[in-house]
């Protein structure tokens, strides 16, 4: 129960950020970036901050999560068939979200990974 008030505190973090940068710079709908928000929460969740930051630290978490989110930003141009989302708009959304998961870590680390171990 505790992992899902966390993947879905960060899903609606992820969602909020991404939509105002990517609802501002580029013509995604906001239905495409709640699927984009989806895949970075998932991805980033399970392995970032479950794996990841269990096993090092938050710089580390911190950045893998941005590598993902960033991966997954410019996949979503591939796939989609349309480019709306320039490598500088994904990286600046990218550089914006994991300032607010740095702080997010902090709490899994705290209320999630803590409980684990005891």
């Amino acid at each position: 129960m505790k992992h899902i008030g966390a993947i879905l505190l960060k899903y609606v973090m992820v969602a909020i950020i991404l939509e105002i940068v990517l609802g501002w710079l580029t013509l995604n709908s906001f239905t495409d970036i709640l699927v984009i928000s989806a895949a970075v929460t998932v991805v980033s969740y399970l392995i970032g901050d479950l794996l990841v930051l269990a096993k090092s630290n938050n710089a580390v978490s911190t950045f893998f999560n941005g590598a993902v989110t960033l991966v997954i930003l410019l996949l979503f141009n591939y796939a989609s068939g349309y480019a709306y989302i320039s490598f500088a708009t994904a990286l600046l959304a990218t550089v914006v979200l994991e300032v607010a998961d740095a702080f997010f870590h902090r709490f899994v680390e705290k209320n999630i990974l803590s409980e684990s171990e005891s």
